[in-house]
């Protein structure tokens, strides 16, 4: 108001809030006091458990935390069929990579497909004395093997004087959920193509074994493509609401991975061992509620499909009720004859052929499991039977690959002496598995190779 003075601040402040100038600096110091405690309490706690971690030979390390939470993140970001609005055969994962139905191979990456003609060509183009090309074929170990093992792997090579001087170029051809005849197709197919590199690397079993015995429980025959994959697609269906709840649960929780995994790499969380095995343990606890959502859908994607082109041959008397030596021997028999083709297809070119049997984790004795993996190894309980009953099949089925005259190497006991932590999930491992697979392979590659 004109005529008086603005009252002074001080004045303002009832007389209960305002605080001596000795009061403010006392409490400011308590503060500082209290938060250097903290600190210096967290550091302590941070120094006993890493002291502890590295006494029961358990080191803690930055940078596997941040990547084992990088991997989990990205499996479960595979592909879940689910049909576009129009009905049209053509399906995004829920990361929104588009899979398309395929004459040859069932399904098909759409950006993939579009390239393998290009691909072929740049192949042939670029072929010359000085390079070597290894196509690496199978599902989803096989993509990740590419990513995080053929390094190892060429620098494994090149020591043999074969390679001395030459380029080792890998071509990435695995593929999520594939399973025999799959990859044989596959490759048939790129070599229809003009797509033809030196060798061939078939890393598979997870898939033959889990999504096969997901077929038979669920009324479709083990050699046709896993229902899940593509059960969508064939229809277009649009899903009901029980269905939408869970593709819903399941994109929650792929955001909420990919959301610690940045926050914890934007601020460093992992650098702590306090703060990193913290965030570890939720990053875990969001992918079993992933694995539990993505089981429900899993039982649902099937009755959208449609049954007579679903079905594929009859099923004996008892596959969907259990897993009885019928359905065991029939996954192997798939699985055996698939790689028996696989390796004519390629003899008959002069592309050398090595079949891996790749390690799993719910395979038992072959590995001594650590309470980290046990905790992100949930799986769907088709897959786990699967695994358990058919890996003892399929290591005899490699027995007669090898009588039968194809390079095979059983490596589902390459991870039987390892102790650390290989496994992301039920199937997939780290960078440092991959490692220990690519010696492996190395090692049979180079004996089976011809001089």
């Amino acid at each position: 108001m004109v005529g008086h003075s603005v009252p002074e601040a001080s004045l303002l402040i009832p007389s209960s809030m305002s605080y001596p100038l000795g009061a403010r600096r006392s409490l400011g110091r308590k503060f500082l006091i209290a938060a250097a405690s903290l600190a210096l309490a967290l550091l302590v706690v941070e120094l006993v458990l890493r002291t502890e971690l590295f006494a029961t030979g358990q080191r803690y390390s930055i940078w596997r935390t941040e990547r084992r939470m990088q991997d989990i993140a990205a499996a479960m970001s595979q592909h879940v069929g689910t049909p576009d609005a129009q009905g049209s055969g053509v399906g995004e994962n829920l990361e929104g990579v588009s899979w398309v139905l395929h004459p040859y191979l069932g399904v098909e990456q759409e950006q993939a497909n579009r390239h393998s003609h290009q691909e072929a060509e740049r192949l042939r183009k670029t072929r010359s004395e000085n390079t070597y090309d290894i196509a690496i074929v199978g599902g989803s170990v096989a993509g990740i093997f590419w990513r995080d093992g053929k390094e190892r792997l060429a620098d494994l090579l090149k020591k043999d004087a074969r390679f001395q001087g030459r380029e080792i170029r890998f071509a990435n051809q695995g593929r999520g959920g594939f399973k025999q005849p799959q990859q044989t197709n596959f490759v048939h197919y790129l070599l229809s193509l003009g797509y033809k590199p030196d060798a061939v690397i078939n890393i598979d079993g997870f898939n033959e074994c889990a999504l096969a015995n997901f077929n038979a429980r669920n009324g479709t025959h083990p050699i046709y493509p896993s229902r899940p994959h593509w059960a969508f697609l064939i229809t277009g269906a649009t899903p009901d609401r029980q269905a939408l709840d869970l593709l819903l649960r399941m994109r929650q929780q792929q955001l909420r991975a990919s959301g610690l995994s940045d926050l914890v790499q934007s601020l460093d969380l992992h650098y702590s061992a306090i703060l990193g095995k913290l965030s570890l343990s939720r990053m875990q606890a969001i992918q079993r509620e992933y694995v539990a959502a993505y089981d429900q859908y899993s039982q649902l994607a099937p009755g959208f499909s449609a049954d007579r082109v679903m079905a594929g041959p009859d099923l004996p008397t008892g596959f969907k009720e259990s897993m009885p030596d019928s359905t065991v021997n029939e996954i192997a028999r798939i699985w055996e004859e698939g790689s028996v083709s696989l390796s004519g297809i390629c003899a008959s070119r002069s592309i050398h052929y090595l079949h891996v049997l790749q390690p799993t984790l719910y395979d038992q004795g072959s590995k001594p499991l650590t309470e980290s993996e046990i905790k992100t190894g949930a799986a769907i309980p088709e897959w786990v039977e699967g695994v358990r009953h058919g890996y003892p099949r399929l290591r005899t089925a490699g027995e007669h690959l090898r009588s039968r005259g194809v390079n095979f190497l059983d490596c589902s006991m390459v991870f039987q002496d390892v102790a650390q932590d290989l496994y992301f999930d039920a199937c997939h491992f780290n960078p440092a598995g991959n490692h220990i697979l690519a010696e492996a392979i190395a090692k049979a590659f180079l004996e089976s190779l011809p001089p």
